[in-house]
């Protein structure tokens, strides 16, 4: 049985349109999908699959290809951050190094395999230090406030274990 919809509520759609018309974004159905959308926005393709729960559209795009949970209310400014660049100074993501903990070499974040041949790049543990600010998006997923408020902290760590898990079986 499936968990997904089967079709997207008359209301939810017109919500949609309504939402979406200010920026000029006309989302139209994808072919061979009942609840998948597809849009242009600043020149990127975006799709916008029906979740359910009344409102609740999964939102993919150009750094978002895992496609984060986004409210029906919550979709133009979601879409409108999504598209700005980062301000100068404020990087989305900050260059973080992490060891493997099974060879003398530091890596750094863009770095998914160790560049020895001890063969641990299934056990890379990615840790922040102290006093590092934390992102607005980890690798394409919103940080919840708390987390960002203890981002160097037990709760920050395992948070993006939770995201790199579920990222990798995805």
């Amino acid at each position: 049985m499936s968990v997904l919809p089967r079709y997207i509520p008359a209301a939810g759609l017109q919500q949609l349109h309504e939402v979406l018309a200010p920026l000029g974004i006309t989302p139209e159905p994808k072919p061979g999908r009942r609840i998948t959308l597809t849009a242009q926005h600043s020149g990127s393709e975006w799709t916008f699959t029906y979740f359910g729960h009344g409102n609740v559209w999964v939102t993919k795009g150009p750094g978002y290809e895992h496609g984060p949970a986004v409210f029906t209310e919550e979709m133009a400014d979601f879409l409108t951050a999504a598209t700005e660049p980062p301000a100068e100074g404020d990087p989305c993501m900050p260059h973080q190094r992490y060891h493997c903990g099974h060879c003398p070499h530091d890596l750094c974040q863009d770095c998914e395999r160790c560049p020895c041949s001890c063969k641990c790049s299934a056990v890379v543990v990615r840790k922040v230090s102290p006093g590092t600010p934390a992102p607005k998006t980890y690798v394409g997923v919103p940080v919840p406030m708390r987390v960002r408020e203890e981002w160097d902290q037990p709760t920050g760590e395992f948070w993006r274990l939770g995201v790199r898990s579920t990222l990798a079986v995805a």
